[in-house]
Formats: C-alpha cells, structure tokens, sequence
C-alpha cells in the first residue's frame, strides 16, 4: 500500500492554467496545493515539501525561475515551467517547459517526462488484504463492505 499521495504544487495568475492543471493532477491520484505568486510557493513549499512543481514562469513577485533555484537549493524536485513563448523556458536545464495554453494530455505527457519515463504515477485505487481505497472518490471498502472514515483517520490512511 502507498505511504502517502504525491503532493503537486501548483503556482500560475492564470486561473484556467491551475485549473486544467489540478484536475490532471488529481486524476492521477496526486494531492495538489495551489498558490498564486513566488512568495507563496516559497512558503508553501516549505510546509508541504511538494514531489512536483509546476509553475508559471511568470510568476508575480519572485519569477517562476528564481522560485525553482531557490527550491532546488533546498533539494531536487522534478518541475515543469509554464511559458508563453517557445524561448522562454527552452535554456532550462533544471526543468520541463510546457507552452502556455496547454491541454490536460500535453500536462500528462511532461508529468510522465519529468517524474521518470518509468516512474508510474500513483494509484488512483489501491488494494491490499481485501482493503480497497478509491482515492478519487475519498471511499474505503473493506470486504466489499463500505468502511466511514473521519477526515482524520482519512488523512492518516492517505
């Protein structure tokens, strides 16, 4: 059984960008923080010690690039740079840069590229000694039977 979700933070302005990018994050199972300047990922990056970066190269406040060198500072950590042009993020070497609109395909694609070509994105449905959790739906059976969790016995779980 998994130990945890991955968590994915997002930063972009753009509302539609988060949004297109939540949804492909959560359908693959990843519990996904958003924030929506530098200053902020800073911040939430120190509470949430995120598995997946995607950010808006321009970020308001500290731009998206300087965010990823301060974070990688700190330790490696797989990103993907949201850019509006094709040169800006092509001198990254430290991520992946996806142009900006994007469709949740493109998103899933670079998450498999940067995450590991082998690596495989955790379950959305995990199995074990007639347990069986639906991440998605935030359900557990056991048996068959439907098992109520409090949010704390949930978090524990997850």
């Amino acid at each position: 059984m998994t130990s945890r979700l991955l968590i994915a933070l997002v930063a972009d302005a753009d509302a539609a960008s988060v949004d297109v990018a939540r949804r492909e994050l959560r359908r693959h199972g990843m519990r996904v923080v958003t924030a929506s300047s530098g200053e902020r990922v800073l911040r939430a990056a120190e509470v949430q010690r995120p598995d997946l970066l995607v950010l808006a190269v321009d970020l308001p406040g500290i731009p998206g690039l300087e965010v990823l060198r301060r974070l990688r500072a700190r330790g490696p950590v797989p990103a993907i740079m949201l850019t509006h042009g094709r040169g800006a993020g092509q001198s990254m070497r430290s991520g992946d840069a996806l142009r900006k609109p994007f469709t949740a395909e493109q998103l899933a694609a670079h998450i498999h590229e940067v995450m590991g070509r082998d690596a495989a994105l955790p379950a959305t449905h995990i199995s074990s000694a007639g347990v069986e959790v639906d991440l998605e739906e935030r359900t557990v059976t056991r048996d068959g039977d439907p098992v109520a969790l409090t949010r704390t016995e949930w978090a524990l779980l997850t």
